[in-house]
Parts: C-alpha cells; structure tokens; sequence
C-alpha cells in the first residue's frame, strides 16, 4: 500500500510539473507574439516590381493592359461580328501589349468618355488611352503620332463632286461637337451643314440620300469607306490636317517613352503596315506608318 501511495505521489507531481510548463509557455507565447519556436513558412516578399514606372509595375503584375476605347468610331474600334472590339486602334492597342511582353489578346478596353479619359488615366482606371484622340488634345500627355489624318469630305462613289468646292449648295452631315462643321463652313459659307450624334447616323443619311456628303476625320470617313469597298470616296479635301496620338498617365514619363519605343519599333517592322492594311487600307486610302515624336 505504500508504494502505490508513493506512486500516485510522483505521478501528481509530474502533472502538476507539466501543467506549470504548459502555462509558462503560454505566458511567452502571449508577451512576444513573434517569437519562434521552431521552423515555419519563409516571410512574404514583395510583389511590387521595380521599372520605374508604377504604370509598368501593374500591368505586369496584372499580366494585362487596359485601354480606354469607345465603341462607335467605324474602322478604328467598333464591335465586330463576334461582339469583340475591332478596328485599327484595336490593332493598336494589340501591338503594344506585344510590346510590353503581353500576349496580343491580353487587353481589355474601357469605353471611357472623352471628358473623362485624363481623370481615368491619373487614378489607374485604364493605362492608356486610344480611339482616334487628336495630337495635342488639352490635358492629355500624349505620346505618337500614330497616324496622320486630316478633316476630309465622303461622297458616294458615283457622285459628281470632283473637289469639295463642289459641294456649294449640297447638304452635308457632320457630327455634332468635332468641329468639322466649322472647318467645312469656312471653306464654303453657303454649305447646308445637318450635325448629328455619331459618323453611322452620317452614313445612314448617305445611304439614304439625305445628305450628298459626309464632312469628319479621314480616320472615320476610312473606316467608312472600308465598311463598303468600292461605294465611297474621299474628296481629298485636307480641311484641317491633325494626326492621333496615345494618352498615358501624366506622371509615368517612363512608361509614356515605352509606348513611344514600342511605336517606332511597329513602324519599321512592318507590324504598323499589317495592322492598317488588315483593317483601314479597304477604303482604298493607301497610309504609310507616321514618324513618331
């Protein structure tokens, strides 16, 4: 009896040893929450990258570009058969993408309004900016050009009109808030000038023979004129010569001279001719890739 006495006396005083071990240890773990008691998972790097340009850093670490581009400028990007963005400044978009290391399709696009793109582009909502914006837009940093237009005249292709001075007393369509109204009724007072929301209200009218022309930027009228090969021509008219360019975040001077490094490239290597041939050259406007600045 006593040696089981004595038993049970040792066995208590090891309980009471390893719950005064267990508490102690609980004691440390609670004043040093970092403290390490043996191995575990390495610390957590940071996944910020290091170009120099924020603008570069996100796209990588998204693996996309993001892109402001309306949806209503014919030829240049409007939605395709498959609903999918098309048009010149879709290829654009596409071949910087390549040029950031991206796959051509990595791009998603923005239909961000024009009063708004730079608000857009300062608070990293899109990365950049295409979709026909003209080279010295206010408040824009912008980098290109990427192709030189100018204010043009539309005719059917059966159309009398040799030159735009001919147009005297037709009436012709404009979309309303471009200017190209203005630019037409300086060259012709007389000219009846109808302004609507959009180039496909302008082409409807044509279509319909409730305007004889359609005044705008030679980037859209080709566009246009792609749409249907052989049933427009331009009249050549050069009202108001301007050229589009690539909007960048202001700030981000390291990323603007990429996209500028990546347009030079495009002009030499063919992909530029490529990319105009595939989707504005049917307007049967022959274009070669302008000098980027």
């Amino acid at each position: 009896m006593q040696r089981i006495k004595t038993f049970l006396a040792v066995v208590g005083a090891l309980t009471l040893l390893g719950v005064g071990l267990l508490s102690l240890r609980a004691c440390d773990d609670d004043a040093d929450p970092g403290a390490n008691f043996g191995p575990g998972p390495p610390p957590a790097t940071s996944t910020t990258a290091s170009s120099g340009s924020p603008t570069l850093d996100k796209i990588a670490l998204r693996k996309r570009l993001v892109v402001s581009m309306p949806r209503d400028k014919p030829g240049l990007s409007m939605p395709g058969p498959d609903g999918q963005l098309a048009g010149f400044d879709v290829e654009i978009a596409k071949i910087v993408a390549v040029g950031l290391g991206l796959p051509a399709d990595a791009v998603s696009f923005k239909p961000v309004p024009p009063t708004t793109v730079d608000d857009a582009l300062a608070s990293g909502d899109v990365d950049l900016a295409l979709g026909g914006l003209l080279t010295g837009t206010p408040g824009l940093q912008q980098t290109g050009p990427y192709l030189d237009t100018t204010v043009d005249v539309l005719v059917p292709a059966d159309s009398r009109a040799s030159t735009v001075d001919d147009l005297a007393s037709a009436r012709v369509c404009a979309v309303a808030n471009t200017g190209d109204a203005d630019k037409l009724r300086a060259r012709l007072p007389e000219v009846r000038v109808t302004e609507v929301a959009g180039p496909r209200q302008c082409l409807t009218q044509l279509r319909a023979n409730q305007a004889q022309a359609v005044v705008a930027d030679d980037g859209v009228l080709r566009g246009l004129a792609a749409t249907e090969p052989g049933t427009y021509r331009l009249l050549g008219a050069a009202l108001a010569p301007q050229s589009y360019a690539i909007a960048t975040p202001g700030a981000d001077a390291v990323f603007r001279t990429k996209v500028t490094d990546i347009l030079t490239a495009a002009a030499t290597n063919g992909t530029w001719q490529a990319a105009y041939d595939a989707t504005l050259a049917p307007s049967g406007i022959p274009a070669q890739p302008p000098t980027t600045r």
